[in-house]
C-alpha cells in the first residue's frame, strides 16, 4: 500500500486587536464573577437548601427579585391597594408544607381479649400516631386482623391476605418489606400507600402499621413529613409502636420480632403464602379518630419582563426559566438516606438560576430584543413542577403569545464539552438552530485516493471515544472533521484511526501567533458535543409549557454522584463551562428573537423517559400532573404521540380514576397499579372527561 502523510490542521485562530481582546477578557471575567457570586449565595448555608415553603426559599426569591429590579426589568405582576398600583416580581402560589395533629380529635384505644378470656385495655397516646398522608376519619370499635406485611401480588404469587376475611375490619401489618429496603427488591413498590390501597380493595376500613424502630418517636412516619406529590392514602392509616403491635398479636416484643423473622424466612425461598394466615392467640378491637390539619405556606415564582423593541414582535414573548428551589435538609427526594444535612443544590439548580440571571443582565443592558423576553425563577419544581404549572394557568403574558420556552436546569457540571439539549423536536427549526450556533473548530486532511478509508477510520475512532455527534465529510480529496474538542482528543483519536487504517497520520496543531488567547477564550471556541433529544416532556419545568403546545429547549450537563445529596456544593461548579453555556443560550435566544417567524410547533418524538420516580417494565405514555392534589383521580397534562395512551384515546385534561380494575386517586396509586401491569395485555382504564365518565381499553407497551 502506498504510504501517505496526512496533515491535520486544528483551526483555533482568534483575530482580535489588542484593545478588543482586552475588552472581551474583561467582559468574560465580569460575567464569570457574576455567575460565581450568585451560585455561592444561592447554595450557601444561609439559604438552608431552599426548600419550597421554607425561609431559605423565600430569601432566594427575594434575592432574585432584587436583581431583576437592579436590571430594570418590569415586574411581572401588580396589585391595587388603596387606589395605588404596586408592582411585584413575586407571584404567590399556595403550598402545603406539612401536616400537624389538631389539639383535639386524635384518639386511639385498643382492647385485647386473650385466649384465656382476660381483657386488656390500652389508651396510651404515645403508642400511636397518624401518618401525614392519612385521610381524616373516625372508626368505632372494630376487629383488628393481622396481615403480615400487608402485601398481595398476583405477579409475585404472594398473598398475605390468603384465606382471611377482613371485610369491614381494620388490618394491622408490619411496615416495610419482608426483604431489605433496597429499591431493587421485588417488593420495592409496596410502600405504605400501596398497602393501604390493597387493604381497601380487600374490604378493610383502616390500616395500622407496626413501626420498625423501638421508639415510635424516631420512626420516620411519626414525624408527619408531608409530600404533596404522594397524595392521600386510600385508607385512614396509623403507625403504632412495636409494643402496641405485640399487644394486638397477644404477645410481647420478643414474640413480635420472632413473628417478623418467620415472615422474612418464608420469602427466602419460593414466593408463596406467609404465616400471617395463622389465627391470633387473642382478639383485638380498636377504635380511633384522626384529625390532621394541613399547614399552608406561600411559595413564589419570580417574574421579570424585558419588553421588546419591535412594534409588532413585542406582542410575542420568549421565556427563559430556571427553578430556584431545592431539597432543604433532605427528606423526600433526597438520595442521602436519612440525612438531615443541608442539601445545597449548587448544580440543581443554582447553576441554572445564575445563568438565567446573567442572561437577564446582558439582555436588559443591550435592549436590542425585538420580542418581549420574560425571565422566570420557578418555585416548587422539586415538589412536582408546582411553580411552572401555576404560571401557565396564571401567566404574566398571554400563553398563546409565548413562542418559546428556554429551561436551564443543572448546567453547572460541563465535562468534556458534553451538553444535553432536550426539546429539539418541539419546533421544526430547533435542531438546525442549536447545531448551527454551536461553536466550531475544524480539522482538515489531504488524503488523495484513500480518503474514504481514512474517513471511515477517523469516524469510528471518534465514536469509540464516545463522541457520536462528530461530522466527517469528504470534499475535494479532503477529509473534514467538524466539532473537534481539542488537541489531546485529536491526537488520541487520530492515532487510533491511523492504526485502524494502517496509514501513517501526522498530526499538526497550528495556533495563531498574532495573539495569546486566554484559556477561557480557547474554551469558548471549542464546540459542545451535543446530545440532542427531541422530547418536549421531561422532569423539569419546560414540560409544563410543552403541555400547552409551546416549543421548548432544555439545557442540562448531566447527572452526577452529588445529585440530590448534601455534596452538591458551589466549589464543584465548572464556572467557565457555565459561562460558555450561558453565552451559547444567549445566541440561541437572539436567533429566535431575530426571526420574524416564530418557531413552528411540532409534536416531538417521545424519549420514553418520564412517568414517575421509579422504573417500570411497562409504559402507557401518559404525562401526569403532579401538582393536582385533589385525590379524586390522576389528572393528565398530556399523552405521548403514538403511545398506548394515545391509541386508547386518552387526552390532556382527562382524569384517570380507575386502571386495571383498581381505584386511582392520585399519582401514587397510579404508579403502583402501573407496576403490576404487563406489556401486551389489554386492560380497562376509566377516566373522567368533563362531565362524562368513560371506560377505554389500553394495552401497555414494554418499556425500552
Amino acid at each position: 500500500m502506498k504510504k501517505q502523510v496526512l496533515s491535520f490542521l486544528l483551526l483555533l485562530s482568534f483575530v482580535f486587536s489588542v484593545s478588543a481582546q482586552k475588552a472581551q477578557t474583561q467582559k468574560t471575567d465580569a460575567s464569570e464573577r457574576n455567575l460565581r457570586t450568585q451560585v455561592e449565595y444561592l447554595a450557601s448555608k444561609k439559604l438552608e437548601g431552599r426548600r419550597t415553603g421554607e425561609t431559605g426559599a423565600t430569601f432566594a426569591a427575594g434575592y432574585i427579585a432584587n436583581l431583576f429590579a437592579n436590571y430594570k426589568l418590569k415586574a411581572g405582576f401588580s396589585s391595587v391597594t388603596g387606589g395605588k398600583t404596586n408592582a411585584n416580581f413575586m407571584q404567590t402560589f399556595p403550598f402545603v408544607t406539612g401536616v400537624e395533629m389538631a389539639e383535639t380529635g386524635n384518639t386511639f384505644s385498643l382492647e385485647v381479649t386473650k385466649a384465656d378470656g382476660q381483657k386488656l385495655t390500652f389508651t396510651d397516646k404515645p403508642a400511636f400516631k397518624p401518618v401525614a398522608f392519612s385521610p381524616n376519619a373516625e372508626i368505632g370499635n372494630t376487629e383488628v386482623v393481622f396481615v403480615g406485611y400487608g402485601i398481595a401480588s398476583d405477579e409475585l404469587k404472594y398473598d398475605d391476605y390468603k384465606n382471611l376475611n377482613i371485610n369491614g375490619r381494620i388490618v394491622v401489618a408490619f411496615d416495610g418489606m419482608p426483604e431489605s429496603d433496597s429499591p431493587h427488591s421485588r417488593f420495592a413498590r409496596f410502600n405504605q400507600h400501596a398497602k393501604a390501597l390493597i387493604a381497601k380493595e380487600k374490604g378493610a376500613i383502616g390500616l395500622l402499621l407496626i413501626s420498625r424502630v423501638a421508639n415510635l418517636e424516631n420512626d420516620r412516619l411519626a414525624g408527619l413529613k408531608y409530600d404533596q406529590m404522594l397524595g392521600e392514602a386510600a385508607l385512614p392509616t396509623i403507625i403504632v409502636s412495636r409494643k402496641t403491635g405485640a399487644d394486638i398479636l397477644g404477645t410481647d416484643e420478643a414474640g413480635l420480632k420472632s413473628e417478623e423473622e418467620k415472615l422474612i424466612a418464608l420469602t427466602k425461598g419460593a414466593i408463596g403464602g406467609t404465616s400471617s394466615n395463622k389465627p391470633l392467640d387473642s382478639r383485638a378491637v380498636a377504635s380511633f379518630k384522626i384529625n390532621l390539619i394541613k399547614k399552608q405556606a406561600d411559595a413564589y415564582n419570580v417574574v421579570g419582563i424585558l419588553e421588546g423593541t419591535d412594534a409588532t414582535l413585542k406582542n410575542e414573548a420568549i421565556i427563559i426559566g430556571a427553578h430556584y428551589d431545592h431539597l432543604g435538609r433532605g427528606g423526600s427526594g433526597s438520595l442521602a438516606v436519612n440525612s438531615k444535612e443541608i442539601h445545597y443544590g449548587a448544580d440543581d439548580n443554582a447553576s441554572g438560576v445564575s445563568a438565567m440571571l446573567e442572561l437577564a443582565r446582558q439582555f436588559s443592558r443591550e435592549k436590542k430584543n425585538k420580542r418581549t423576553i420574560i425571565f422566570i425563577a420557578f418555585g416548587g419544581e422539586e415538589e412536582g413542577l408546582l411553580g411552572s404549572k401555576f404560571y401557565i394557568n396564571n401567566p404574566a403574558f398571554p400563553i398563546s403569545k409565548t413562542v418559546a420556552m428556554i429551561n436551564l436546569d443543572m448546567v453547572g457540571r460541563l465535562k468534556d464539552e458534553k451538553l444535553t439539549i432536550g426539546g429539539i423536536g418541539t419546533a421544526s427549526e430547533l435542531k438546525s438552530l442549536v447545531e448551527t450556533i454551536n461553536p466550531r473548530s475544524s480539522v482538515e486532511a489531504t488524503v488523495g485516493e484513500d480518503n474514504i478509508k481514512v474517513k471511515t477510520a477517523v469516524e469510528e475512532a471518534f465514536k469509540r471515544e464516545g463522541f457520536r455527534e462528530i461530522k466527517v465529510e469528504v470534499k475535494d480529496n479532503k477529509v473534514i472533521l467538524n466539532g473537534i474538542v481539542g488537541k489531546g482528543l485529536v491526537v488520541k483519536a487520530v492515532n487510533a484511526a491511523s492504526e485502524a487504517a494502517k496509514l501513517p497520520i501526522k498530526v499538526q496543531i497550528y495556533e495563531s501567533q498574532n495573539v495569546n488567547p486566554t484559556s477561557a477564550e480557547i474554551a469558548a471556541r471549542v464546540p459542545f458535543f451535543l446530545s440532542l433529544n427531541e422530547d418536549g416532556f421531561g422532569p423539569s419545568d419546560h414540560s409544563s409549557f410543552y403541555s400547552k403546545q409551546i416549543p421548548v429547549l432544555f439545557f442540562f450537563t448531566g447527572t452526577h454522584t452529588d445529585y440530590h445529596k448534601p455534596t452538591d456544593t458551589a466549589e464543584k461548579i465548572n464556572y467557565q463551562g457555565l459561562l460558555k453555556i450561558t453565552n451559547y443560550v444567549s445566541e440561541i435566544v437572539k436567533a429566535i428573537d431575530g426571526n420574524p417567524a416564530k418557531p413552528t410547533y411540532a409534536v416531538a418524538k417521545s424519549s420514553g423517559t418520564t412517568g414517575g420516580r421509579m422504573g417500570f417494565n411497562v409504559s402507557l405514555g401518559t404525562i401526569p400532573n403532579y401538582a393536582d392534589n385533589n385525590n379524586d383521580g390522576l389528572l393528565l397534562d398530556g399523552v405521548r404521540d403514538d403511545s398506548p395512551a394515545a391509541k386508547a384515546g386518552l387526552k390532556a385534561g382527562d382524569k384517570v380514576v380507575k386502571l386495571a380494575g383498581r381505584d386511582v386517586r392520585n399519582a401514587t396509586d397510579y404508579t403502583f397499579v402501573l407496576g403490576e401491569m404487563k406489556a401486551g395485555v389489554e386492560y380497562e382504564i376509566e377516566i373522567v372527561r368533563g362531565a362524562e365518565r368513560l371506560t377505554l381499553k389500553i394495552v401497555p407497551a414494554a418499556r425500552k
